[in-house]
């Protein structure tokens, strides 16, 4: 994602090319196209089913970018470091930094989760957002996590970590006897350790975001831009060469193209060698675009195709949260054309007027040291908030209109013994995705009505029973379950100041996932003894914690999860067999003392044309718009109607 330089060096690592390097178009149209991939598979158009694979040519990309423009840096055999980071950071942090923190001020706003966007962020801004991923448990695929609209930073921290790490590699090669060698040889041990990870036994997340895994593209492109210095090919190449490149380019389009349409996340292959193949593939069309031969040459052509390549960062990073935002059922897609055409036109305007200044030093050393003072305050701020709001206890709450002033202190203080006092029901919502859907519905109707006190603590993906690892789908695409998905029980201590009266509890398509309950342990699922032993154990410990107050326990309505990548047979949760046995539990632990049914199945086979009603369901799990704000007073109701009888 960095700039196209075309560069001409000296012999072996030397002296640094004196003349102006010139842009390389062709590498500004690949990135165009790159980025136009993942904008449309983020949109779900039609036709798009790989295109997360944009990601892989921007990893070849700056791999070849990042040799040849630090082999530039080099002075007297020796790499100039600081000189190259201050660049990288002109080029990558004003940008990086902004999104951020605009997507927490939205969070604060209610645009989205506030606690997950800071938390989100500290580690975007850290380097670190794909081993945050990884170790969070959350999955590129999952439809049921409520996606971030940070987790597209996950890319940008692999290429940043390269960034970090390589420059000093090459710091330490240009200082050996035979430089050129020694880089080689390093860049072809990344490539091994990344062969390595491509035929290790893990999941589909630490494949798909592990560095270890997806530096081998970086590296092949890296490998690719000594080749081309060594050989001086750009300057040298005879037509014979280049017609024999330009060639090749044609079934190198034929395979990304076919890649780009029919690869699905969870394709088998793409973790067995598939990436480092495509990989070689986008090495073919970065060589054809350097040397500016074949379908690149023609590409170059095509209005506005180079300009969209080199505001790709920008759109990049702005395309997500406003997708998020104006588009989040994927349902219209005139709202994720809108999203992303307001992406492009934003990240222009953002590159002339913010980016370019700051990266060119057109703003002056005054306002320089004011933008690197506002960054390391903007760090600040986002730790600040992600450190507070993870000591909340709930991820929402609401109350009565008239009592919102107060909210603080009612959550945080003793029930008053006062006659006088107002006695609201206090409702505390746990559950998965339908769960936290249902608990936010709840919050926005106590505080229009002011007859209940809602603390919604769902959590999306998130199963009753405590497991090591959850998959939604077959072929398995594990995802590590961590400590905020485990012993449901423990956790909600948080909430014994609360005193909830009723205790709801949602749980959905979750339920229907293969678990493991333990490392290392079977693949099993909800029809297993296990399974609902483990799950009625929770229960109990939930039962346990608040023994006063009353639980409801919803039942879960069939779902048609088909989100384009991934057919419907394939998703787990979508099992009948698998349904009909959590909601028989559901039964059962309804029917104990203090206990009662929310029957969410009556409500959603009720929809026009049943169940699968996309209307009432566009992602085919989770109830949107009217209908959930239907089902939540609905649900209000029942749930002022038991605390009345129970006091």
């Amino acid at each position: 994602m960095l700039g196209g330089e075309k560069v001409e060096l000296g012999e072996a690592i030397a002296p640094a090319a004196t003349a102006r390097a010139t842009r390389v178009h062709g590498l500004d149209a690949l990135r165009a196209l790159a980025v136009a991939a993942v904008l449309a598979f983020h949109a779900h158009f039609a036709g798009f089913r790989g295109g997360f694979l944009g990601v892989s040519l921007f990893f070849t990309i700056s791999g070849y970018l990042i040799t040849t423009i630090i082999l530039r840096e080099v002075v007297g055999g020796r790499v100039d470091l600081r000189r190259f980071w201050i660049r990288r950071a002109r080029r990558l942090l004003p940008a990086a930094v902004a999104v951020v923190v605009l997507v927490v001020a939205a969070g604060a706003l209610g645009v989205f989760d506030l606690h997950r966007s800071a938390n989100d962020g500290v580690w975007a801004l850290g380097y670190a957002a794909n081993w945050h991923a990884v170790f969070a448990g959350q999955s590129y695929a999952a439809l049921f996590s409520a996606p971030s609209p940070l987790v597209h930073y996950w890319s940008l921290a692999i290429e940043e970590q390269y960034y970090l790490v390589f420059p000093v590699v090459c710091w330490f090669c240009a200082r050996r006897r035979r430089p050129r060698a020694a880089l080689t040889a390093v860049l072809l041990v990344a490539l091994a350790v990344s062969v390595h990870a491509h035929l290790a036994n893990w999941s589909t997340d630490r494949m798909y975001y592990g560095t270890d895994v997806r530096m081998g593209e970086i590296a092949l492109g890296a490998l690719l831009a000594l080749v081309v210095e060594r050989t001086a090919i750009v300057e040298r190449a005879g037509r014979a060469l280049r017609d024999m490149v330009a060639l090749v380019q044609f079934p190198a389009f034929a395979l990304a193209i076919w890649a780009v349409h029919s690869t699905a996340e969870s394709s088998r292959w793409l973790y067995r060698g598939g990436l480092l193949g495509l990989a070689v593939v986008w090495c073919v069309l970065v060589l054809g675009a350097v040397l500016d031969v074949g379908p690149i040459r023609w590409l170059t052509r095509v209005p506005g195709l180079v300009w969209l390549g080199l505001v790709s960062y920008g759109v990049y990073l702005v395309h997500w949260p406003l997708l998020l935002a104006l588009h989040p059922f994927h349902q219209a897609t005139a709202d994720a054309t809108l999203a992303l055409v307001a992406s492009v036109v934003i990240a222009g305007l953002s590159s002339k007027f913010f980016e370019q200044p700051i990266r060119f030093g057109a703003l002056g050393v005054s306002m320089r040291r004011a933008l690197v003072f506002s960054g390391a305050t903007a760090f600040a701020s986002v730790a600040v908030v992600a450190g507070l709001v993870s000591t909340a206890p709930f991820a929402s709450s609401g109350a009565a209109a008239a009592a919102q002033e107060n909210l603080a202190k009612v959550l945080s203080t003793p029930r008053s013994t006062s006659a006088a006092a107002p006695r609201i029901p206090r409702v505390l919502v746990i559950g998965d995705s339908t769960g936290d859907r249902l608990g936010g519905a709840l919050v926005k109707w106590s505080q229009a009505n002011g007859t209940l006190l809602v603390a919604n603590a769902g959590l999306p993906g998130c199963q009753l029973a405590t497991a090591y690892a959850q998959s939604m789908t077959t072929p398995e695409q594990w995802s590590t379950q961590n400590g905020t998905c485990q012993h449901w029980a423990q956790r909600m201590t948080a909430a014994r100041e609360f005193r909830p009266d009723i205790v709801l509890a949602v749980f959905g398509p979750t339920e229907a996932a293969d678990v493991q309950l333990v490392n290392g342990g079977p693949t099993t699922n909800i029809e297993n003894a296990d399974v609902r032993t483990e799950t009625a154990a929770e229960a109990a410990s939930l039962r346990a914690e608040f023994p006063r107050a009353q639980f409801v326990w919803a039942n879960a309505p069939r779902t048609f999860v088909n989100n384009g990548d991934i057919p419907e047979s394939d998703w787990l949760i979508n099992d009948p067999g698998r349904i009909a046995a959590w909601n028989a539990m559901v039964g059962r632990l309804a029917a104990a003392p203090n206990s009662s049914l929310l029957d969410i199945v009556a409500y959603v086979n009720s929809a026009p044309g049943g169940w699968r009603n996309h209307d009432w369901r566009p992602d085919g799990a989770h109830l949107h718009g009217a209908p959930l704000t239907q089902l939540a007073a609905q649900t209000a109701a029942r749930l002022q109607a038991l605390a009345g009888r129970s006091h």
